[in-house]
């Protein structure tokens, strides 16, 4: 049910994008997102570690707060570091 649920989430984002306006953010956004998802488990993982050392509270307790915390951490990286692997035009290349 999540292959459903997230072909049908892909297949709604591409009906709905003819009517957003143009915007930086979302062009940035969908053109890291391959790339968010190529390096996500890596960035994942790191702050995995990194939690666990420095906020183990939020690894060891699950909640709304510390899930909103974890997955908006981990995407911002991981937008981060694609964004700075895009300026690089040999690794830009591969991505």
């Amino acid at each position: 049910s999540e292959t459903i649920i997230g072909y049908s989430l892909l297949l709604l984002g591409i009906a709905v994008s003819k009517y957003l306006p143009e915007s930086n953010l979302i062009s940035s956004l969908g053109a890291c997102s391959f790339g968010i998802y190529l390096i996500h488990p890596v960035i994942k993982r790191a702050v995995d570690i990194l939690l666990s050392k420095f906020l183990p509270q939020v690894t060891q307790s699950i909640s709304i707060s510390s899930m909103l915390t974890y997955t908006i951490t981990t995407f911002m990286i991981s937008w981060a570091v694609i964004c700075l692997m895009r300026h690089n035009k040999f690794v830009a290349q591969y991505i």
